[in-house]
């Protein structure tokens, strides 16, 4: 589902159609990315490599500079290799991760950027044992499992280009934009509206945060694709997408004091937890294992 079709379904569920103004679209996509946070934690506390997210960025050596800030895309992922090249981008060698206790036994040590080894996490920054004594660009490529980003709903304004648009009136849809440079990158945008937009889908290959832009692998057609609405997908697969709603309605139902409502959406949440937690077998990271839910759990309730 896009993130307007989930906020329509949790108004009918709920009882509360927008124009009762008692609580707006954003205000509804801010639970339904609440519950998207508390579903992701569970799941990837189940199997560390459930949504599969790869994404992979690189890190430049400065000369004698032991410590490089983690790239935004990467600083909540989970990374999986860290890799050395040389000047001609030939590969070298899997770096080994070591303990920022066990970096200091070898502090002072400085040799040039292709004899580095080791690599150690301090906060969201990185450093390499031993220290590079040579600049290289691109010397280190760093592969992660890119931690699931928020459902977003927004219009767009003016393309800037072929390949790019700016975030507009996001506070009345679904709220402001993300203010974290490439939060969305690896993500799919589609057009919800517009009679040659409707229904395109792009892939986004950066954001930038200050200008609100996000870019796109292939061209867009401008006049088709000003002013209208569109969202941001998720990696959250579709059979979960009922949970976060009834997630949502119970939420609402607790602010409504409606027991019932209450009581029938928590009931479904907590089994679906229950499901993922009893279902899902931590794997390598070489094929899928998603749990898939029963299908008579969500009927049209």
């Amino acid at each position: 589902m896009t993130p307007d079709q989930m906020i329509s379904r949790v108004r009918r569920l709920s009882n509360m159609p927008a124009a009762q103004g008692r609580i707006s679209d954003n205000g509804v996509m801010e639970i339904l990315n609440d519950g998207k946070d508390k579903l992701c934690q569970r799941l990837i506390e189940a199997d560390e490599g459930f949504f599969e997210t790869e994404t992979a960025e690189t890190i430049t050596f400065v000369a004698n500079t032991e410590t490089y800030d983690l790239p935004a895309i990467l600083k909540d992922a989970k990374l999986t290799t860290v890799e050395l090249f040389d000047t001609s981008g030939n590969f070298l060698r899997m770096l080994e991760k070591v303990s920022v206790q066990r970096k200091e036994i070898t502090q002072g040590i400085s040799a040039p950027a292709r004899d580095v080894v080791q690599y150690y996490l301090s906060g969201r920054k990185i450093g390499f044992k031993p220290k590079p004594t040579t600049a290289q660009t691109d010397a280190v490529k760093i592969r992660g499992l890119q931690h699931p980003i928020d459902f977003y709903w927004g219009t767009t304004g003016t393309p800037g280009s072929t390949t790019s648009f700016v975030i507009t009136g996001g506070t009345t849809l679904g709220g402001s934009a993300s203010t974290e440079t490439d939060y969305y990158k690896n993500a799919y945008v589609r057009f919800l509206s517009g009679t040659n937009a409707l229904g395109v889908q792009r892939k986004i290959t950066a954001y930038n945060a200050n200008t609100k832009t996000v870019t796109l692998d292939a061209v867009i057609v401008i006049a088709d694709c000003t002013a209208q609405t569109f969202c941001i997908f998720s990696p959250i697969p579709d059979q979960y997408h009922n949970v976060l709603i009834s997630y949502a309605v119970m939420q609402i139902a607790s602010t409504q004091e409606n027991d019932s409502l209450f009581q029938t959406h928590k009931s479904l949440w907590e089994d679906a937890l229950r499901v993922a937690d009893e279902t899902i077998e931590s794997r390598s990271y070489d094929g899928p294992n998603r749990v898939q839910l029963p299908a008579d759990l969500y009927d049209d309730v």
